[in-house]
């Protein structure tokens, strides 16, 4: 690994702890209602719809980059209890977007059995999730040339952070222009980059945004990167 790589590295831990020190701090100074401390046992599933509005698509193109907006679900599964945190495994995960250069765009947990991990923690009545997830990255389509073209978080998961009232959060709806309303935000902790995976080898396609790396990458070898990606995410009632 060179000095570049480790710097990345550095300061994306750095970033790590800087979202979750400031959505603690805010927290412990504006506590929640004492009826709002998770409660919950093994076993237990939760649903969630999932909106990302107006994600910065970070591909090998000048400006302006395009801008795609993801719609999915979640499901999560309680693993353990421990007084007043809890984690969970993803059980499902899915997120689809459209834009014309590249067709459908789709985000699915890898092929190799990592579905994803979160941590829930009372923080003087507000809830505290910390959710870790592995991505691929598919694209239908690129400049014409048929896919899939896939891509994947290899060198770092993504990973998301919420100061909840409650979880799951409640129903989410849609604004008339598409942004999401209702639910509550998860923030990402860092960008989010994708490089080519040995188990899926790029089709070859000239004029191919996905064939070169991106500028300023999280890596060297990042082919996509999305930015400023917020989840809104609302429980879905059973």
């Amino acid at each position: 690994m060179n000095a570049s790589s480790i710097s990345r590295r550095l300061l994306g831990s750095a970033a790590v702890a800087t979202v979750l020190a400031v959505l603690g701090g805010a927290a412990a100074a504006a506590p929640g209602p004492a009826s709002s401390a998770p409660s919950f046992t093994v076993g237990q599933r939760f649903s969630l719809s999932l909106n990302a509005y107006d994600t910065t698509l970070m591909v090998s193109l000048p400006p302006p980059l395009p801008k795609v907006t993801f719609t999915g679900r979640r499901t999560v599964e309680i693993t353990r209890v421990n007084g007043p945190e809890a984690t969970y495994r993803v059980t499902d995960f899915s997120m689809s977007g459209h834009y014309p250069m590249f067709g459908k765009v789709s985000l699915t947990a890898p092929d190799n059995g990592d579905t994803g991990t979160g941590r829930l923690q009372n923080v003087n009545g507000q809830i505290m999730d910390t959710w870790s997830q592995p991505l691929m990255l598919t694209f239908e389509q690129c400049s014409g040339h048929p896919g899939p073209f896939i891509l994947a978080t290899n060198h770092q998961p993504a990973q998301w952070a919420a100061r909840l009232d409650q979880f799951p959060p409640p129903p989410q709806s849609t604004n008339p222009d598409g942004s999401p309303a209702g639910g509550a935000l998860y923030s990402p902790t860092r960008a989010i980059g994708f490089t080519p995976t040995p188990r899926h080898p790029l089709p070859a396609a000239e004029e191919c945004p996905l064939s070169s790396p991106v500028p300023d990458g999280t890596s060297e070898d990042d082919r996509a990167v999305l930015r400023g990606m917020n989840i809104s995410q609302g429980g879905i009632p059973s």
